[in-house]
């Protein structure tokens, strides 16, 4: 069990801490407490207490708390302050450094915390109060949590090990060394090994690996490369007959984000199947894997020609569903690393608008192509203009 604390100005939303720890399945075991000191006391007694993680309020100063004497306000602080302050002190103290949870209202982080890209920096994850609003959200949310928390203890053991010289984590786990020159010989993932501190390897492997499809597939993409329909049968089996053939990842932060190797995929693919899966249309893969499984599985279907015999290969970055590069525009991408596969914008999220709302950037080279999209000139009956 990890042990955590929530931080927030307002006695009421003591609410979350309870929450969190209840559909933990008893991996949380979260504190609450008030932001009653200045901040730089504050931080120094959350890493005095060796907390596995804070989750902290952005607004830790809207209800004034007063010094014994009924002086001055000593919450004068929002969550970024103290996060510098935490993260500052795991400099010098780098086994001291704790994972950080943002956790506050959704108007907040979107308005003003997200427009701050030092703030965002701090935290490791991002957790609107109104997402924890029934069970499943708040099972996820509690798992991500401990999954951060893991992550900062695998990382803590190798200092331990090592003399407290910084070291990289082992994030390949179960490739062993050929498997791994051969999928993380990249420049930026070898660079991992000359960061220092935990909080800064664990945004790395985040961006490098997990947030992004490439080396590693997200169950979405999973499902695209296989032509497997969202809402089809027996998912969880095949993810499980998946597994069994050590196609999964199980590295840093796997538990909270479910992931996948797309190189062990792609050759597991080519010798189950016979053939490429990027050479088959959905219907034709979805068969294969159905009788070589001996499970069935339903297809995708194209949600711009409503047909399965499309060649899908990613998730749409706006609706999640399998779509087909040709059908599909290029997302602005201001992160681009080689290994990484390109956000995909379908063409049927581009008529109705849907992709506006998860705040997505369509890149300039295909922004005539959209706009051709939006204004009715490419229908769904009308081919990719040449």
């Amino acid at each position: 069990m990890f042990k955590g604390v929530f931080i927030d100005d307002k006695e009421e939303e003591k609410k979350y801490a309870e929450l969190l720890t209840n559909n933990s399945s008893g991996q949380l075991n979260i504190e609450f407490r008030l932001p009653e000191h200045e901040v730089t006391e504050l931080a120094g007694h959350l890493i005095d207490q060796h907390y596995d993680f804070a989750a902290i309020d952005f607004r830790l100063d809207e209800v004034p708390i007063k010094d014994a004497e009924g002086g001055g306000q000593k919450n004068k602080y929002r969550a970024s302050a103290l996060a510098q302050q935490i993260r500052d002190r795991a400099i010098d103290q780098p086994n001291c450094d704790l994972p950080l949870i943002l956790l506050s209202q959704e108007d907040y982080i979107k308005r003003i915390f997200h427009a701050d890209l030092t703030a965002e920096d701090l935290f490791d994850l991002v957790i609107s109060k109104e997402e924890l609003v029934s069970p499943q959200p708040l099972a996820l949310a509690a798992s991500r949590i401990a999954s951060m928390a893991t992550a900062y203890k695998t990382i803590h053991a190798s200092y331990t090990k090592n003399n407290n010289n910084p070291v990289a984590p082992n994030i390949h786990l179960e490739l062993d060394s050929h498997e791994a020159e051969m999928v993380l010989n990249h420049q930026a993932i070898r660079a991992i090994a000359k960061i220092q501190y935990p909080h800064q390897i664990v945004a790395k492997v985040m961006a490098l690996l997990i947030r992004r499809p490439g080396i590693l597939l997200s169950d979405e993409h999973l499902l695209a490369r296989l032509g497997v329909s969202p809402d089809s049968p027996n998912i969880p089996q095949l993810k499980a007959k998946l597994f069994d053939f050590k196609l999964g990842y199980s590295g840093l932060l796997c538990e909270g984000w479910p992931r996948w190797w797309w190189h062990r995929l792609d050759a597991w693919s080519k010798e189950t199947l016979g053939a490429s899966l990027g050479s088959l249309a959905g219907s034709e893969r979805v068969a294969k894997l159905s009788n070589a499984l001996q499970i069935e599985l339903k297809p995708a279907i194209s949600k711009w020609s409503k047909s399965s015999d499309e060649y899908f290969w990613v998730a749409c970055s706006s609706c999640d569903h399998p779509t087909e590069l040709k059908h599909s525009v290029l997302g602005y991408d201001a992160n681009y690393q080689p290994f990484l596969e390109p956000s995909r914008i379908c063409w049927y999220c581009i008529q109705t608008g849907a992709y506006e709302s998860r705040d997505l950037v369509i890149d300039d080279s295909d922004e005539s192509l959209a706009e051709k999209i939006r204004n009715g000139k490419i229908q769904p009956q009308t081919q990719m203009p040449s």
